[in-house]
């Protein structure tokens, strides 16, 4: 059967993923010296168990909600340090802006 439609298999683009902004960047590197200072440790981006991966998320959600982040933003913001903290998802495809590289030099990576 011949399919004129886009392919599922092999999409035309990637998907488009905004950049960090500066305060995206600011946002992390609170919450980051915030988790050092309670010893927490992100996961490692090998981590399998979604559990360890959730606990840490609500670690970061605690924290912005006492630092009086805005409530519409925090799971967003926190999903958002999660996984650059952890090396997944979103801060993986954002570190070729230089801004990234610059941030990530600043925090020790």
């Amino acid at each position: 059967m011949v399919n004129p439609g886009t392919s599922m298999i092999h999409p035309t683009a990637p998907p488009t993923l905004q950049p960090l902004s500066q305060s995206d960047l600011l946002l992390i590197e609170r919450a980051r010296e915030e988790l050092v200072q309670r010893g927490i440790n992100p996961p490692s981006w090998r981590e399998a168990d979604s559990e360890k991966r959730r606990r840490f998320y609500d670690e970061v959600r605690s924290i912005l909600i006492d630092q009086g982040e805005n409530r519409s933003s925090v799971n967003r913001n926190a999903q958002i340090i999660t996984d650059a903290l952890s090396g997944w998802d979103y801060s993986i495809s954002c570190c070729v802006t230089p801004t990234w590289r610059k941030s990530l030099c600043v925090m020790g990576w």
